[in-house]
């Protein structure tokens, strides 16, 4: 049973990503590896570069967030990734879904 749950854990997280990274850019732009640290700190997960960054790049691609380079003074430029209009209006639509799923499995006898 354990592994189970562990397994159906891991699907939950995977199929959250998306909506995890948009929510936390709602407050501020942050660049990939900030966001990274935000997320595992906030939700108690040990996500990899390698999730975070090809859903970063999906979402840039169909205009949920956006991405800018800013150089720096010391080191290299960070690609820095806010949420744009439509990715506001995503989150919105997640949570009316996440919610509907919530009462309809609630039901279920």
């Amino acid at each position: 049973m354990e592994e189970l749950l562990k397994n159906w854990q891991v699907q939950i997280n995977k199929g959250f990503y998306p909506y995890i990274i948009l929510k936390s850019l709602i407050s501020r732009k942050q660049y990939g590896y900030s966001l990274i640290v935000s997320i595992n700190d906030q939700m108690g997960l040990n996500v990899s570069e390698g999730t975070i960054y090809p859903i970063l790049i999906r979402l840039n691609e169909i205009g949920l967030i956006n991405s800018e380079w800013v150089e720096r003074k010391s080191g290299i430029p960070r690609k820095y990734y806010e949420l744009s209009e439509n990715g506001m209006k995503t989150i919105e639509h997640m949570e009316f879904l996440i919610e509907g799923y919530v009462k309809q499995m609630k039901q279920i006898s």
